[in-house]
Formats: structure tokens, C-alpha cells, sequence
């Protein structure tokens, strides 16, 4: 509808019932009040909230936006009067003047944003969307300067300064934006201060950054999806609040250092990112470690580093961090594993990889923010460690896999290792599952190395359950029209034989896998040779259900 006539003294200005928007209005005094007093007004409005405050008359809000009025304030003042309201900001916003500074983004899969004003969003958000290329520009009012800027483009870098709606990123290349730097040029930087942050990927809105500091990201492969810039008179109170950081980078990552106590040479000089930390090919274990998070410049991350060891013999212990002691010394106690995490900013924008070195095995792979790294239920010792700090989600500095290695027992490894054995081996023959299974080593460390099915005894001859030992052998026996080739007793006539076979050599009986025998407990012949082979006599068999 635009402007409406002028009215006064409490009559209606706007509409009822039509579902109509005020935009702006004027406000002014007449007669004898005019020439006493000033009246100042300000309005909010939707997608800027309040602008500036004017007076006498002059336009308070919209033109050409479509942004309905939300709420006005009206003062009235003495001429000549000092404690006014502030004119420091834009009052009225109309298609000439638009506002302080203008911007407009260029938006994958969608091309050209349109132009938007004095802190409105430029870009997308929740839309997976990379800014590739941005303009900026003061408004024609602005014609004591000029507003300069520059683009971080994914795999091109810092591009050149560009300048009063130059085009700054690319387009048709697919390349985002990662970060933005903008200032001020000529008499306006005395007169302005220009406030600017960045909606990236994976983290949303950074904090505010100012007259050519960085907002966005640097080193972490993250868009920059929408950005907001505001002109901001020096010394006014209504200005962004700096309380956050405005941009992420690798060079802000702190360093870490750490030091390793090692067996028989106690503590050794103190190791920083990247560097190895005890030894390898010395057959010497690590003790005790300490490490710390050291922060070299004003815009390194802040926070901390936190650790546990697994200590052999006594299991995890407490977690500490900052230059603490984890582990033991002067007890003769190896680390066999550990595990490592970042604390405050450092866990926020970082991820911490490590890896070990341990003994029998050597290097494993880098473990990350907490993993177990080293190993389980050997009693290896931890040799040596190493520590690499990178940008938060990128790619790992080497093998991932296998950074931690555990002695896995099934049922039947826990079931052996409360058996001794007169000599390095144990049988253990499970008539349920109709299998037997070789074990090698000692009580409480049996490794299983063969395991085989059988045939034991059939319901009515079963075979003779208990805890034997390995007695005489022999070639071959026969059984009526069966012979049974390379025989191993463990209990009276008790027998690991082989399946059946013809007297002139052909099988007879093959099968396995059941209960069907005499009593004794087939195998098939290659694996009846090995235990006539290889176990010596006094080995230990068990025989259960």
C-alpha cells in the first residue's frame, strides 16, 4: 500500500483486519511542542531486530524488504539536550541505500544467493552446502573507503586480496570455501570497525573475528556454509561479542611432550610430537611414562592431555594427565598397554594417534582419542611409543588396524590352563562336541595347536572320562576284520588310533565327528600319526562329557 496520509493525535495510522504489516513510519511534532522538544523513535524489524534510532520526522524501518515491523520506542526530549539517544546505526533501510555493507554468496548446487545486508545470513545452513565464491561491497553512503577481502579455497589455499564486489573463491570448479578474512581500507577503518563469522561444517557457528583476522577453517577439510559480516562504528556498545574462536587451523594445535621410563635406564630425555620414546631392538621394557600438552603461542588450543597404563601384574591404573606419572618405577613393572586422550579445546579441534612398540611383535598400528594401543594377556612389555597431534577428523598418519593385540582364550583354552602336564603338551578330548583338542606350553599359558574331530565311544561302550597320561604306542593292531593304524594308549585299553581301515589297506570306516567307537578315539590316520609322533609319553589327557 506504501506511505499512508499523515494523522495525529491519537488517530489510526496502518490497518485492521487485513493481515497487513507496518514496514516504517515517520514521527514528528508540531507548533509550540517543535519548537521545544525533539522526538526520537527506533523500530524492530523481522530478520534485523532493531535498528538506529532517528528523530523529527525522518523514516524509522523498511522499504522494499518485506520486513514487518515487530516493535517501536518513542522519546521525547529538550531541545538542546545531551543526553539523547546514540544515532550510531542505520535507522531506515530502503532499496537505494540497502544498507552498510552489502554481501551475497554463491552456494553449491545452487548458484547465486541473493544480496543480503548488515549482518543477515549469507549461504546455507543444515543444507550439507559449500560457499565457493563470495562479493562484498559498502553501500553507496560508504564513499570514504573501501572494503578489501580474501578467500581459502579447498586445494588452492589463501587466494589474492580482492576488493568492492570483486569476486573472491570460484565457481564451476566445486572447490568451497574454508575460510575469510575482511578489512577495512582508508578513512572508514579510523571511523568502523567490520565484524564477520563463519557456519562451517561438522562445528556450526565460529566465533567473531574482526578487521582482517580469519573466520572459518585452515587444514581440516571443512566447508564454510554461510557467513554473517556487520560495520560496527568504533566505540559503539553495539558490537558482536568476541568471546569465542573465530577459526580453526593446524598451526593452532599445542605440542605434546612426553617422557618414558625405561628398565635399566630409568628416565630418558623428554620427546615431543612425533618423536619415539623409549627403545626398540634392546629388549628393554617401558616403566612409567609422563606427558604434557605444551602451548607455544596466544592462539594455540587450550586444554590437556590425560593417560592410563596397564601395568603388568596389576592392571589398569589411575588416569592422569599434565606431566603426572603413569606407571611405576623401581619395582621391575613393564606397561603393556595404553590408552590417551585430550582434554578441553585440544579434544574439541585435535585427535591424538599413538602407537607402541612391544615385545615379540614390534610396531602395531596408531590407535586414536582413548584407544588401547599395546597388548593383552602375553605379559609383553611395552618398548617404545610414539605420539602425533592432527586436525580433528583427518586422515590417520599411517595403519589403523591391529593397534592392539589380545590373547584370546575360547572355552576350551580356559578349561586347559587349570591342567598340568609332565611335559609341554595336554589333550583334552570333549566327548560332547566329539573333539580333541593338543595344547602346548604349561599350566595357566596353554596354547591349543591342533584341534580335530573324533569318534569316541558309542552310547554303549563309551570312552573312560577322567585325567590320564600318555603310556605305549604302537603301529597298527587289528579288530576283528578292522585294523586301526598308529595307536597312542592313555589308559588301559584306551586308545588314540586312527579310523578303520580293510587288512589290505582300503578305509573301512572313515567317519568321525561321533559317538560310535568301541571305546577308544578315532582319528583320521594323518592326525592318529601326529600324536603317535609327537606326544611324548607322560602327557596329560583329559577325557570329559
Amino acid at each position: 500500500m506504501g506511505w499512508q496520509e499523515e494523522v495525529s493525535d491519537g488517530k489510526l495510522a496502518g490497518t485492521t483486519g487485513r493481515n497487513k504489516a507496518i514496514e516504517a513510519l515517520k514521527i514528528r511534532l508540531t507548533g509550540q511542542l517543535e519548537e521545544q522538544y525533539d522526538v526520537y523513535y527506533r523500530v524492530c524489524i523481522d530478520k534485523k531486530g532493531w535498528l538506529g534510532w532517528t528523530k523529527n520526522g525522518d523514516m524509522a524501518g523498511s522499504i522494499g524488504f518485506a520486513y514487518g515491523l515487530k516493535a517501536v520506542q518513542i522519546k521525547l526530549y529538550n531541545k538542546g539536550s545531551v543526553d539523547v539517544p546514540t544515532q550510531d546505526k542505520k535507522a531506515a533501510l530502503t532499496e537505494k541505500n540497502m544498507g552498510d555493507v552489502i554481501y551475497q554468496a554463491h552456494v553449491s548446487d545452487i548458484g547465486w544467493k541473493k544480496q543480503v545486508v548488515d549482518g543477515e545470513l549469507a549461504g546455507t545452513t543444515g543444507k550439507n552446502k559449500a560457499v565457493e565464491a563470495f562479493k562484498i561491497m559498502l553501500s553507496d553512503e560508504m564513499t570514504n573507503g573501501s572494503i578489501v577481502y580474501r578467500a581459502h579455497v579447498a586445494g588452492i589455499g589463501w587466494q589474492k586480496e580482492v576488493a568492492d564486489g570483486e569476486l573472491a573463491g570460484t565457481t564451476g570448479q566445486a572447490k568451497a570455501v574454508e575460510a575469510l578474512a575482511i578489512n577495512l581500507k582508508g578513512e572508514i577503518s579510523n571511523e568502523y570497525d567490520i565484524y564477520y563469522r563463519a557456519h562451517i561444517s561438522d562445528y556450526g557457528w565460529l566465533g567473531w573475528a574482526k578487521n582482517g583476522e580469519v573466520a572459518g577453517s585452515e587444514g581440516y577439510a571443512l566447508k564454510l556454509e554461510a557467513f554473517q559480516i556487520k560495520l560496527v562504528k568504533k566505540g559503539s556498545t553495539d558490537k558482536p561479542l568476541q568471546s569465542e574462536r573465530s577459526y580453526l587451523s593446524k598451526n593452532c594445535i599445542s605440542k605434546v611432550e612426553y617422557q618414558a621410563h625405561v628398565s635399566s635406564i630409568g628416565w630418558q630425555d623428554i620427546k615431543k610430537t612425533g618423536d619415539i620414546a623409549g627403545t626398540t631392538g634392546c629388549g628393554k621394557n617401558i616403566e612409567a611414562i609422563a606427558m604434557a600438552v605444551k602451548q607455544t603461542n596466544a592462539n594455540d588450543y587450550a586444554g590437556g592431555i590425560e593417560y592410563r597404563v596397564y601395568i603388568e601384574k596389576t592392571g589398569w591404573s589411575n588416569w592422569v594427565a599434565n606431566g603426572n606419572i603413569a606407571g611405576t618405577t623401581g619395582q621391575g613393572k613393564h606397561i603393556e598397554a595404553i590408552q590417551i586422550r585430550l582434554s578441553g579445546d585440544m579434544g574439541k579441534y585435535c585427535d591424538v594417534y599413538y602407537r607402541s612398540h612391544v615385545a615379540n611383535i614390534g610396531w602395531l598400528g596408531w590407535a586414536k582419542n582413548g584407544e588401547t594401543a599395546g597388548s593383552g594377556g602375553f605379559s609383553y612389555g611395552m618398548e617404545a611409543i610414539q605420539i602425533i597431534l592432527v586436525s580433528k577428523n583427518t586422515a590417520a598418519p599411517g595403519n589403523v588396524k591391529d593397534h592392539y593385540r589380545e590373547k584370546k582364550y575360547d572355552e576350551m583354552e580356559l578349561k586347559a590352563n587349570i591342567y598340568s602336564s609332565l611335559t609341554p603338551y595336554l589333550i583334552l578330548v570333549n566327548r560332547s562336541v566329539h573333539k580333541v583338542y593338543v595344547f602346548q606350553g604349561r599350566m595357566g599359558n596353554w596354547k591349543k595347536i591342533r584341534e580335530w574331530y573324533c569318534g569316541d565311544g558309542a552310547a554303549s561302550t563309551p570312552t573312560v572320562e577322567g585325567t590320564f597320561k600318555v603310556q605305549n604306542r604302537g603301529y597298527y593292531f587289528d579288530s576283528g576284520a578292522a585294523r586301526c593304524y598308529w595307536w597312542t594308549q592313555f589308559y588301559g585299553n584306551y586308545l588314540f588310533h586312527s579310523v578303520l581301515y580293510n587288512k589290505n589297506g582300503t578305509l573301512m570306516d572313515g567317519r568321525v565327528g561321533m559317538a560310535l567307537s568301541h571305546g577308544c578315539v578315532r582319528l583320521e590316520i594323518n592326525n592318529a600319526k601326529w600324536i603317535y609322533d609327537t606326544i611324548p609319553s607322560g602327557s596329560t589327557v583329559v577325557v570329559y562329557h
